[in-house]
Order: structure tokens, then C-alpha cells, then sequence
């Protein structure tokens, strides 16, 4: 990335789409098993265990996730700023060691990203384990409280608030680089003001921070 623009990592399930809507969904219209995503371990609240996640496998699970409102507008404004800003999105899979599964769950989000956004949003496409750390970035944009305590102590971490997340303990947090947010909309307000400041650095001398 160029160190002499703004950089943003964002994540690709359930911050630009709605993975979790969608795995619930197709669980009920199987089963008949109504589930909240109350956590990302749902084998640990469905009768059905670890097949909870036989889903992942099935043909086109992963391109016909629905995006998120506020996707588009906010990749358009990344792209239309784009002098200032280099973003790219990380994405794990990490669910399985198969190599051909995970090609194949690579190829089907590089195709929801062509499919929506295109293709010069999918070449930004990096899938990764289960860790985010090789790819740091000035601003983080995460809904994976891993990924959020792994990012370099400096970025600007923006929490993804979601029904998975809300037993997160605020405590674990340097409060003056974190920001809750449940929008995209909120999202692309932050990083305008990191533009209008220059610098995360300088945001976070200026702005007043919202607490988690």
C-alpha cells in the first residue's frame, strides 16, 4: 500500500454484506430452527452443532449473500478519494484446511465483488487465515474483536457493532482509538474527518472520541 495515503482495511462478511441474515435464513428454511447471531460459535446454540456451518459449502452460499446498505456508498466515496486513500479488503477463511475449499469460497467472494461493486474492487480481494496482522493499515474496520485487539496500537479501530458482538468487554480496549459504529454511513463520516485532519494522528489529537 502507499505509505503516503491513508490506509483502510476493511472486512468483507457482515461489514459489506449480510452474512449473518443470510446463514440464519437458509438454517430456518432447513431446519425450522429460528437462531439470533448472538455469537460467531453457533454450533454452540443449535441443536444441529457443527453442522451449523454445512452452509458454507453449499454452491453459491457466499455470492448470494445480500450486501449491506451503505456498501456502495461507501466504496464509491473510497474510490472517488482515492488521490487520499488506498483501501483494500480482508477476508478470512478459516474455517476449514482444506485448500480447494477455500479456493472455493475465495472465488465465490471475489464474485460478489465483481457482482457489485467491480472488478476493480475485487482485485483488492486478500483472504487470510485466521489472522489480519500481515495487512495493517491506518484505519481498521472490523466486526471480529480478534482482528480489532490484533490491529497496530495507532490505527484508528472502527467496530462493526453487531448481535455477535455485544458481549465485548469495553475494558480490553484503548478507548482513544476505538469507535463503535453500526452504519456504514458512520463509517465513511469518520474517515471524512480523518481526510479533512490529514492524518489519523492528527484526528485523534482534535476530534472527540466517542466511547464504545
Amino acid at each position: 500500500m502507499d505509505t503516503n495515503k491513508i490506509r483502510v482495511r476493511l472486512d468483507l462478511d457482515q461489514v459489506l454484506n449480510e452474512l449473518a441474515e443470510h446463514w440464519l435464513t437458509l438454517h430456518y428454511e432447513h431446519t425450522g430452527e429460528k437462531l439470533n447471531a448472538t455469537e460467531w460459535g453457533l454450533d454452540k446454540i443449535s441443536k444441529y452443532g457443527n453442522s451449523i456451518y454445512d452452509y458454507f459449502y453449499e454452491p453459491n452460499f457466499f455470492y448470494d449473500i445480500p450486501i449491506k446498505p451503505g456498501s456502495v456508498r461507501l466504496i464509491n466515496f473510497l474510490d472517488q478519494n482515492s488521490q487520499f486513500i488506498e483501501y483494500i479488503i480482508v477476508s478470512s477463511i478459516d474455517f476449514t484446511e482444506d485448500n480447494l475449499v477455500k479456493k472455493y469460497v475465495e472465488d465465490q467472494k471475489r464474485a460478489w465483488l465483481l457482482a457489485n461493486f467491480g472488478d476493480h474492487v475485487s482485485d483488492k480481494l486478500i483472504t487470510t487465515g485466521s489472522s489480519k496482522k500481515g495487512y495493517p493499515a491506518d484505519i481498521i474496520v472490523d466486526d471480529n474483536i480478534k482482528h480489532i485487539l490484533d490491529s497496530p496500537k495507532n490505527s484508528l479501530k472502527i467496530l462493526f457493532q453487531a448481535e455477535h458482538n455485544k458481549k465485548v468487554d469495553p475494558s480490553q480496549f484503548d478507548e482513544k482509538t476505538l469507535i463503535g459504529i453500526r452504519t456504514l454511513k458512520e463509517v465513511e463520516d469518520i474517515i471524512r474527518e480523518v481526510l479533512f485532519e490529514g492524518s489519523v494522528s492528527n484526528y485523534f489529537k482534535v476530534s472527540n472520541k466517542r466511547k464504545y
